[in-house]
């Protein structure tokens, strides 16, 4: 179990960094989010029982991680759009289409 839910979020962080490159990527995380919700829950419910080393702490923790992933993701991608703007159109305004 420990293993599918770290698969899981590898799955997740995997792509978060790449969206900025491939926006693809957001769309195919939703989808394995949704396929590994499916097989998890199958698996909990027919085929495994709950390891005695697994509680709420695992699940706990990356709950409270999630926030502070999201947070330096959207850091990481306006200093990937900034870049982006500055290289290939340096007559773009960042601050004036954020303003407007």
């Amino acid at each position: 179990m420990a293993d599918n839910i770290s698969a899981y979020f590898s799955m997740i962080m995997t792509c978060l960094f790449f969206s900025p490159i491939v926006p693809l990527a957001i769309p195919i995380a939703l989808l394995g989010s949704f396929m590994h919700y499916i097989a998890t829950k199958y698996m909990i419910l027919r085929r495994h029982k709950q390891p005695e080393m697994l509680s709420r702490t695992i699940g706990t923790f990356f709950a409270n991680f999630m926030p502070y992933v999201a947070f330096t993701w959207a850091i990481g991608f306006i200093i990937f759009i900034q870049i982006l703007t500055e290289e290939f159109n340096p007559d773009f305004d960042l601050q004036k289409a954020f303003n407007n």
